[in-house]
């Protein structure tokens, strides 16, 4: 079973759950992309936010035996931070072959690197990713941001 703990602080609410993963539902991402550039062009040719965007968030999963980037977009107010975009084509799973045998910190300068050559991109240039006010990945690095 797993364990849960209330913290509420004002009316700001945290559930933790504890890391029971016998009960853990089986999760599958698929993603039928063959490199970075080409989910990430994927993401700029299809379905557009709704609304304004101030960030978009990339972040890194890392499973057994794979490792997935994510991206999604986010706005906050005063007191709150919300996803308010996450694409059709949300989740890419990294390949191997290019990416295969780089440890985390060599994996997360990779991919920081590959990140930043595609903000040069015209595709990026002209998406409504550039419309933001910043691209950030694993939370802390920040691959571009508005002049």
């Amino acid at each position: 079973m797993k364990s849960k703990r209330t913290i509420t602080k004002q009316d700001t609410t945290l559930v933790e759950i504890g890391d029971d993963e016998d009960n853990l539902p089986e999760v599958t991402i698929e993603s039928s992309f063959k490199t970075l550039n080409e989910w990430l062009f994927a993401i700029c040719d299809s379905d557009k936010p709704t609304k304004a965007i101030a960030k978009y968030s990339l972040g890194l999963i890392e499973a057994e035996h794979e490792r997935i980037l994510f991206l999604v977009g986010i706005n906050t107010d005063s007191r709150r931070m919300f996803i308010d975009f996450r694409p059709t084509n949300m989740y890419f799973l990294i390949p191997n072959d290019r990416y295969k045998n780089l440890n985390k910190e060599q994996l997360i300068s990779q991919l920081t690197t590959d990140l930043i050559e595609f903000t040069n991109t015209d595709k990026f240039k002209s998406s409504f990713l550039a419309e933001s006010k910043s691209v950030t990945f694993n939370d802390s690095i920040v691959i571009w941001s508005k002049p």
